[in-house]
């Protein structure tokens, strides 16, 4: 794990550790919930006596922070900060600063938790298209372009990405997409309209919509009907390193027009 600075979260471990925590707050996860959690998914770094370290200290002063530290956790870190354990992982001069910060640490969880922090709970979307949906948007009702004619958006289906926050699981659209410059009279119309390509190395013609934007735009689609369209290609599945490559955000659709 990689270390930048002498202070308690100037490291990796730290820095996920306070990251982590935080999001599980914003989930809805109850204090035990949160802390129960980030220690099971976290054996490997307990198994670790420096990355043990990182960890108890970054735990007990982010729960501190946020009101939420209880005696188990304070006495572990109390007992780590009295042990001298992490004296040996520095040079002269680090371990001067170090020994500082730990300290201010030491000074903090001995002093009265600040009162209970309110942590705004963030729900996850769901979007609630369907595969084989058709949806059509006219282009100027959801972006800048003065394009005439209408988006198709050919629902590949949808996936679970953690685009916002960790454990969140927001639940994203993935389409294709084909423009018309007409809606048509019958659905089976759209097979002749050309796909428009996403990621040409790749070869790709889907795209996996971040939630960004879209409750902005939701109500400018117009639903045409499930259809079982026809596809570009026959992989019916996406993998993490697919998704990577075909996200894309609602304000970045004027530049596939």
């Amino acid at each position: 794990m990689g270390t930048w600075g002498t202070g308690i979260f100037q490291n990796d471990v730290a820095d996920d550790v306070k990251t982590a925590y935080i999001s599980k707050l914003r989930i809805g996860k109850s204090d035990e919930e949160a802390l129960e959690e980030i220690v099971s998914e976290n054996t490997d770094i307990l198994s670790d006596k420096d990355d043990a370290l990182d960890f108890w200290f970054a735990l007990s002063s982010v729960m501190y922070d946020y009101g939420r530290l209880n005696e188990d956790v304070r006495c572990k870190a109390m007992a780590l900060l009295g042990s001298d354990s992490d004296s040996e992982r520095w040079d002269e001069k680090e371990l001067r600063k170090r020994k500082a910060e730990l300290e201010k640490l030491k000074s903090k969880l001995s002093a009265q938790m600040p009162p209970r922090k309110k942590v705004a709970v963030t729900r996850r979307f769901e979007c609630p298209w369907n595969k084989n949906d058709i949806f059509f948007a006219e282009i100027n009702s959801i972006c800048g372009s003065e394009k005439q004619g209408f988006l198709v958006f050919c629902v590949f289906g949808t996936v679970l990405f953690d685009a916002r926050i960790d454990g969140l699981g927001d639940i994203l659209p993935v389409t294709y997409l084909k423009y018309t410059r007409e809606l048509p009279d019958d659905l089976r119309e759209i097979d002749d309209l050309p796909f428009i390509m996403n990621h040409k190395e790749r070869n790709d013609y889907r795209f996996l919509w971040l939630y960004d934007g879209f409750s902005r735009i939701k109500k400018k689609f117009v639903f045409g009907g499930n259809y079982d369209f026809r596809r570009p290609d026959t992989k019916d599945s996406i993998t993490f390193d697919d998704e990577l490559y075909i996200m894309e955000n609602w304000h970045n659709i004027d530049r596939y027009i």
